[in-house]
């Protein structure tokens, strides 16, 4: 293992990550436990469209809560989906017992709604929402919200108008949801989520910072917060051994760093807030002009500010450190601002830890740690306060570029352009790191760590996957994650190599 560790050679890297990737694998496989079902793993699926994954798990959901209303909906909606009928094993939970009479009448008329929207549907209460539900998962909203709205009149209460809320918002429907939420009976229906729209929706910046930060903490998860913790911890090696720091005293800042990297995402959700009730992007009509736009002055210019705002006061207190250390704090405030991050992206699954290792990860250190450092030189020397503006609008230009061509769908033919503007920040980015690093041999070299940490990313990713899914299954998934960030990993070796040839 000292050999392998030692001699960057190509056979010793590629043997050391397939040494890695097996042991750590197979050891997760073997010591955690079965994921529990879970309903919010379905809806994950739905959402991607992978209905019958989600049918799937929803009815693993069912084995333990056999009258789940929202389990059998979904359900329900994935047959209307296929065209095709259940077996008759899927009552086997409930036969006999009212919950299958109502999900056979819920069945008969989803399918009639599907094939005539104007099918008469008797007045049920229970039924409308049970139709409500299956058709907002057909994207049918404005008639699932008028089933919802029916089944409120009918018969009020709290599941209802949760719904009707929720519906409410998602369409942009803002009157309405701001009148339904200054009712005292809807208020008390709604979540954090809702209550942080509204807020921001009435000027009221105090009550909406507090919904928002309750929203945040209700959506952390262990299945995604462990492994957002395991591949930040992998970052923040690979950042300080490419320091190169030997006066490990210094470095008292790291975790005051990542606390405000990850404090930095709560008021920068809160902004989210305030620019969508300003410029309702996601119901707008999508342009080229306006994703653009709302890429670099919405998500570029907020996620930065908010990044470098949080790590103003640690910076100050660095600004008479060699320049090493600033770089390397603001660094870290960036991946504290991704970890937090990945606890919502990981709810992918698996393939979006690989995904982001070497893009988002790398990207936020790469971004907070420029701007970190041209703001501490600024304060240094006033004559560069030019060179900061420059180079903090450089950052916000090219995270909102970045974002641009992934998510504006007429961008598709020429994505890669977003690899481009990723490759070019992380030459900037090496170029400043090698420029002010102090020349230092180290025990481990730069290539070594790099595949390393490579082949943690990637264990973490197959086991996320093979919970997921099936052992077997996870190592075709996880393989064509790991070939599609090949190109990027050439980009870190021949970098690294680089370092360590002129060292």
């Amino acid at each position: 293992m000292r050999r392998l560790l030692a001699t960057p050679a190509p056979g010793n890297l590629f043997a050391l990550f397939a040494l890695l990737v097996i042991s750590l694998s197979a050891a997760g496989i073997f010591l955690l436990p079965e994921r529990e079902p879970s309903l919010d793993r379905a809806e994950q699926h739905w959402r991607r469209q992978e209905f019958r994954h989600a049918r799937t798990l929803a009815l693993q959901w069912l084995n333990r809560n056999p009258h789940d209303s929202d389990a059998w909906c979904m359900v329900v909606a994935s047959y209307v989906v296929d065209r095709s009928e259940p077996d008759e094993n899927l009552w086997d939970r409930v036969r006999g017992t009212a919950t299958q009479t109502r999900f056979h009448s819920l069945f008969a008329y989803s399918l009639g709604l599907s094939l005539s929207p104007h099918a008469r549907v008797p007045q049920s209460p229970e039924l409308l929402r049970d139709l409500g539900c299956v058709l907002d998962r057909l994207d049918q909203s404005v008639a699932a919200l008028d089933h919802y709205k029916a089944a409120e009149k009918l018969e009020p209460d709290l599941e209802s108008r949760h719904h009707i809320l929720s519906l409410e918002r998602r369409l942009g429907w803002k009157q309405d949801f701001r009148q339904h939420m200054r009712d005292p009976e809807f208020f008390a229906a709604s979540d954090p989520w809702l209550r942080m729209h509204f807020y921001a929706a009435e000027g009221m910046p105090g009550p909406m910072l507090l919904d928002s930060a309750r929203a945040q903490w209700a959506a952390y998860d262990a299945d995604t917060l462990v492994p957002a913790i395991i591949v930040g911890a992998c970052w923040l090696i690979m950042a300080l051994h490419m320091c190169g720091f030997s006066d490990w005293k210094k470095l008292w800042y790291v975790p005051f760093a990542l606390i405000l990297g990850v404090l930095s995402t709560y008021p920068t959700l809160a902004l989210v807030l305030v620019q969508e009730n300003a410029f309702p992007y996601e119901t707008s009509q999508k342009q080229w002009l306006i994703s653009l736009l709302y890429a670099v002055l919405g998500i570029g210019l907020r996620e930065e500010t908010m990044k470098l705002l949080l790590a103003m006061p640690l910076l100050f207190a660095l600004r008479r450190y060699a320049g090493i250390h600033a770089l390397t704090a603001a660094a870290l405030v960036g991946l504290g601002f991704a970890v937090e991050e990945n606890t919502q992206y990981y709810a992918d699954g698996g393939a979006a830890v690989m995904g982001r290792f070497l893009t988002a990860n790398f990207a936020h250190m790469a971004w907070t740690g420029l701007a970190g450092l041209a703001f501490v030189e600024g304060l240094n020397d006033e004559r560069k306060w030019g060179l900061f503006l420059e180079t903090f609008c450089l950052v916000v230009a090219s995270h909102g570029l970045y974002d641009f061509f992934i998510i504006e769908p007429s961008m598709g033919s020429v994505i890669f352009l977003s690899s481009i503007v990723f490759i070019l920040l992380a030459q900037k980015y090496f170029a400043r790191v090698s420029s002010i690093t102090p020349r230092v041999r180290r025990r481990i070299p730069l290539v070594t760590l790099f595949t390393a940490v490579l082949a943690v990313s990637c264990s973490t990713a197959y086991v996320m996957l093979a919970r997921e899914t099936h052992y077997l299954h996870a190592i075709a998934g996880t393989a064509g994650s790991l070939v599609g960030i090949v190109f990027i990993s050439i980009i870190f070796y021949r970098e690294f190599w680089a370092q360590e040839m002129g060292r």
